[in-house]
């Protein structure tokens, strides 16, 4: 059990009420147990909420290099498109309400409902029937244009285009509750879509408000949206509304100065390490989109050479028995794995025509290995390979999630945990017999991709929370009931990767300065470090992935230059600092 500090007390993380405390280096009081209570029922999520956020990273042909170099697709400003205001009217309200939508409730983008399969939507209220509907987009250079992915009528018309600079389609528009839609024909910018009116279905206004309803999505990451305050925020024709083409790595998230300007922090693909024949193997999508590996033959780094591909996420690496496997997402959308017993890589195949998004994850349980990824429907699917039949096949365990899955395996129990559309993190349990269901774990909100692990018999949940704070929290289930979530400090701007070291917790994190941070719980002293820098000399682009190897703790991640980095300790001992790995 922890030492209570006084003044330390475990907080239910609710909307709104987010710590927006400076960053501290200072040491966070965080108790490992603290029971209270049982796990929250689990509220069913609305089936229409199924926001889509889009996969992987953007593809860039630059030869065999496995870099992603910033001034390629992720931070060239001629890849962007920047939306604009569609007339005079109002930003949507900054708050999270539930429909029917009106002009003083209207949703903010990270909850608002995505019936296009967009990365995040709002709605743009006018105070004038008939208010005219104008397609509003500029780039910094290169040839903008358009082209027609679908129309549809139900409340109103909507219409669906995708934007494209020199040719290539950086990611989609879509605009609902049209009247008069125009919805063929040669499409130019600044032309007229439609007009905004008030619209009656079976004898109901289904828009009030006078509103249209607008969301974006990239082809590759996630695009992001120019946050205009709270409610009623007046814009004007051609005002920014977000950028198609940015390099966001979460779904949901507004623009930060280096999506609009092409220069500054962008976060890059996050490595994957696992230790196979007695060396540690470090896998990365390069920005052609081939997965590259390196190993540490016990001298020396090999340097990075092609295993191939043509993947959107980041790789998941795992061993199983004599193989070496690995996973990734396909640009059809499709998981592949392939694998290595020592004698070479097999090639690259499919494990099922479902259609996925986000980031694959790869767990053992027991003999079999599971493998789960978030599909474009929004439902969490599992594929298990068993030792006498192979890989069985995509299932689905229903609900709604917007996350990567964390799986783990804890005391001979499957859990899968994600967070929810609502924002919400949510746990499911296979018992070696049937699945038990999603049930909350707290309230909202979260976000991001949250990380799971077993230390000692406690099971520790860790994700970020959004807004200006950007803490880490923590929720640990005791074998009895939940801790609640607890503030483990920041603010950050990445994802958790959590892992036990001897016996110790440690917990890393990326800065909003682009450093990793550290922390961690010492099972001697029963106490938490402080926040400290891994390297303070040295900012980085992408999130932590931490494996040991040996006695070592090494740190894996993608810097600024787009190249692999590896920061090292030794039990006892300090942080050498990020060198980069050869080739």
């Amino acid at each position: 059990m922890a030492e209570n500090i006084p003044g330390d007390t475990a907080q239910s993380l609710q909307l709104g009420l987010v710590p927006d405390a400076p960053f501290q280096l200072e040491p966070v009081p965080l108790p490992i147990e603290t029971p209270a209570g049982q796990p929250h029922a689990f509220d069913r999520l609305h089936n229409k909420w199924t926001s889509l956020f889009a996969v992987g990273s953007a593809l860039v042909a630059f030869g065999a290099s496995p870099f992603v170099k910033p001034e390629a697709a992720y931070a060239d400003i001629t890849k962007q498109v920047t939306i604009g205001m569609p007339f005079d009217g109002q930003w949507a309200f900054n708050t999270d309400v539930s429909p029917p939508y009106t002009d003083s409730n209207s949703s903010h983008p990270s909850m608002h409902h995505t019936p296009g399969s967009g990365d995040w939507a709002t709605d743009l209220y006018s105070n004038t029937e008939g208010k005219v509907v104008k397609l509003k987009a500029k780039v910094g250079a290169g040839a903008l244009s358009f082209s027609w992915a679908s129309s549809t009528t139900s409340c109103g018309q909507s219409v669906k285009l995708n934007a494209l600079v020199d040719g290539q389609n950086v990611g989609s528009i879509y605009i609902a509750h049209l009247s008069d839609a125009v919805t063929s024909g040669n499409i130019t910018n600044g032309m007229t879509l439609g007009t905004v009116k008030e619209i009656t279905k079976d004898g109901t206004v289904c828009n009030p408000g006078r509103h249209v309803h607008i969301e974006f999505k990239n082809t590759v990451d996630y695009s992001c949206y120019t946050d205009h305050g709270h409610p009623g925020t007046p814009l004007n024709e051609g005002d920014d509304l977000g950028v198609l083409g940015s390099s966001n790595k979460g779904a949901k998230q507004s623009c930060s100065a280096a999506e609009t300007s092409g220069t500054g922090s962008i976060t890059l693909a996050r490595p994957a390490a696992a230790n196979f024949n007695g060396a540690l193997n470090v896998f990365t999508r390069g920005g052609d989109g081939q997965i590259y590996t390196q190993y540490w033959n016990g001298t020396t780094w090999t340097g990075f050479s092609s295993i191939g591909g043509n993947m959107v996420s980041d790789p998941a690496a795992i061993v199983n028995g004599s193989a070496l496997n690995v996973f990734a997402l396909n640009q059809d959308g499709q998981i592949y794995t392939k694998y290595n017993n020592g004698s070479g890589w097999t090639g690259w195949a499919s494990m099922g025509s479902q259609t996925m998004k986000g980031n694959p994850r790869v767990v053992q349980y027991g003999t079999e290995l599971d493998v789960f990824a978030l599909g474009t429907d929004g439902h969490p699917y599992k594929n298990t390979w068993q030792p006498t039949s192979g890989w069985g096949g995509w299932s689905s365990l229903g609900n709604y999630m917007d996350s990567s899955p964390a799986p783990i395996a804890y005391n001979g129990e499957l859990e899968v945990i994600m967070r929810g559309t609502d924002n919400v993190i949510y746990k499911d349990t296979w018992n070696g017999a049937s699945w038990g269901g999603f049930g909350a774990i707290g309230n909202c909100c979260l976000a991001g991709n949250p990380d799971a692990i077993q230390y000692g018999s406690q099971l520790d949940v860790w994700s970020n929370a959004p807004g200006s704070a950007s803490h880490l929290w923590k929720n640990t289930w005791n074998g009895s009931s939940w801790s609640g979530w607890i503030d483990a400090g920041g603010p950050f701007a990445g994802d958790p990767d959590v892992i036990q070291y001897g016996s110790d917790l440690n917990v890393f994190t990326r800065g909003g300065d682009g450093q990793i941070y550290t922390r961690y719980w010492s099972a001697t002293n029963q106490t938490w470090s402080g926040w400290a820098s891994a390297d303070p000399n040295k900012a980085v682009a992408g999130d932590p992935t931490v494996v040991q190897s040996g006695t070592e703790l090494d740190i894996l991640v993608t810097g600024t230059d787009g190249k692999t980095y590896k920061n090292t300790k030794q039990q006892g001992g300090n942080w050498g600092g990020f060198s980069a790995l050869p080739g």
